[in-house]
């Protein structure tokens, strides 16, 4: 009875951490902490793969120690779809991928030079990449700071992304943004830019949109969450969004401010909505 209660517990403890990057995420808008859980990928497979695999010499078990953690990640990725404020990716299943095979390496065949070179060369993706990448992104937006697009941005690099139940790409120096009918909150955001804009009074946004619609902007400052709003056409028109302006209730964001991300969304669109962003800028 007892090694049976302890199977299901070694069982159970083991799903949980596979589990584990389902929970929500308390990065809040600091960007470092969100590249961190990033990697955590690779380490939670590595972990259960290394505790599945260790003593084993069957070769059905050593795979299954493979293939349950990146199952799992498969799995993990598809629920998110079904999370309003998250987003599901391939590199999370690559990066669970690699730290599997990273803990296989560790076990069988460290010893062997090319999978030890194999190993490090994994284990430095994993734990580096989204840090560096990051640290590019924000070197790229301060060059380009008071722009805030990153339409002519290399693709690795780019600071905005989509979210509930939107997509963006980039079409001829422009972001499209199409937002699905019905999307609450359809929204494209970037929390990758310069925090001080103290020395900047208004928002210019030249845009065009496949049908008339009121288009929000949302900042997240030190104050907490600002909004502004203009109704877009059919045909390109910039429009001017006095900074000062921005609401949150009846607060206005005033002049005295430090902004950490900026989001241009539409609430729950009738029909299928796009975007054609040709610049936002600062002035």
């Amino acid at each position: 009875m007892k090694k049976h209660f302890l199977k299901i517990l070694k069982w159970g403890l083991i799903f949980s951490v596979l589990a584990l990057p389902l929970l929500p995420g308390q990065n809040g808008d600091n960007i470092y902490l969100g590249a961190v859980f990033n990697s955590s990928h690779f380490f939670i497979s590595g972990l259960v793969t290394f505790f599945l695999a260790r003593n084993k010499k069957s070769g059905l078990m050593i795979f299954l120690a493979f293939a349950l953690p990146v199952a799992a990640a498969c799995a993990v990725e598809i629920l998110q779809l079904f999370y309003a404020d998250r987003h599901a990716g391939f590199d999370d299943i690559a990066r669970s991928a690699m730290g599997s095979i990273s803990a296989l390496i560790l076990l069988k065949g460290r010893k062997n030079f090319l999978w030890g070179a194999v190993f490090s060369v994994f284990f430095l993706y994993a734990s580096f990449y989204d840090l560096a990448s990051l640290i590019v992104r924000q070197d790229l937006m301060k060059s380009r700071f008071p722009v805030l697009d990153d339409i002519s941005a290399p693709f690795y690099t780019k600071a905005w992304k989509a979210r509930k139940e939107a997509e963006i790409s980039i079409k001829d120096d422009e972001m499209i943004f199409t937002a699905f009918p019905n999307g609450m909150w359809s929204n494209i955001e970037s929390n990758i830019l310069p925090a001080d804009w103290s020395g900047y009074e208004k928002m210019f946004v030249r845009v065009k949109s496949s049908r008339e619609t009121v288009c929000h902007i949302q900042l997240r400052s030190d104050k907490g969450r600002f909004y502004g709003e203009f109704r877009t056409d059919t045909f390109y028109q910039t429009y001017s969004l006095d900074l000062s302006q921005f609401r949150n209730g009846e607060e206005t964001l005033g002049s005295d401010f430090k902004i950490n991300g900026v989001s241009i969304f539409l609430s729950k669109p009738e029909k299928l909505t796009v975007l054609n962003i040709e610049r936002i800028e600062l002035r």
